[in-house]
């Protein structure tokens, strides 16, 4: 009898050990994409984390790791966490999990700035390769500093700005001037009008010599290559 009495105090004073489960399980320094678990009472042999999006249901686990003074600290990052999600998770070893998981909720991702990388080809694509719209697209970085109410403005004027150096370009490498001047008369657009191009426009007394100029200029286009 004396026997079964002392079985039975020994019994019930590994009651508490069985029934001994980590506790005080945190979640802290949350971000969208990490956080750092906490929690003590962990067996000395080792213990884990236990997580998910249902307290029920804690189906990720972490890797088991030595408690230092009963308590164990782990950083968890990227998947399965997934920004702006809530999660719950528990301290665990092998006599159980924290009956009190901790809930947690991660922050938004902030989203990555749009990129321009592949406009050009997005737009030629889905305009069918238009060469009208695509043109415009080439010349429109370099114009970049101008007001949206004025880009057209800032192409033509890059562009007379490009057609300037190869006109230049030419006449002094050649010598000459008919191939200039065929370029000349392809850029004199950007100046003849108020309402296109570069939106100079000419005054109205100038317009009828500029007209001679013109013709003048093209029947020397024709003369120099008819001699050649």
């Amino acid at each position: 009898m004396k026997f079964k009495a002392i079985s039975l105090i020994f019994l019930l004073a590994l009651i508490p050990l069985v029934l001994a489960v980590p506790s005080g399980t945190s979640a802290t320094d949350v971000s969208n994409n990490n956080v750092t678990f906490s929690a003590n009472g962990f067996d000395p042999a080792g213990g884990w984390f236990e997580y998910g999006m249902s307290a029920t249901t804690l189906v990720v686990w972490t890797t088991q790791q030595t408690p230092a003074g009963g308590v164990i600290t782990w950083t968890e990052t990227g998947s399965p966490l997934t920004s702006g999600e809530t999660y719950y998770v528990a301290g665990c070893d092998a006599s159980g999990c924290d009956p009190s998981p901790a809930t947690f909720t991660l922050l938004n991702a902030t989203p990555l700035p749009t990129t321009t990388f592949g406009y050009l080809i997005t737009n030629a694509t889905q305009n069918k390769f238009d060469v009208l719209k695509m043109m415009p697209l080439i010349l429109l970085p370099y114009a970049w500093l101008f007001p949206q109410s004025a880009i057209q403005l800032g192409i033509s004027i890059v562009s007379a700005l490009v057609l300037f150096a190869i006109y230049y370009g030419l006449a002094v490498r050649t010598r000459g001037v008919a191939v200039p001047v065929i370029l000349g008369v392809i850029g004199a657009p950007y100046l003849l009008y108020a309402n296109q191009g570069m939106n100079l426009g000419l005054p109205v007394e100038f317009q009828a010599i500029a007209q001679g100029i013109f013709y003048a200029s093209l029947a020397g286009i024709i003369l120099v290559l008819l001699r050649k």
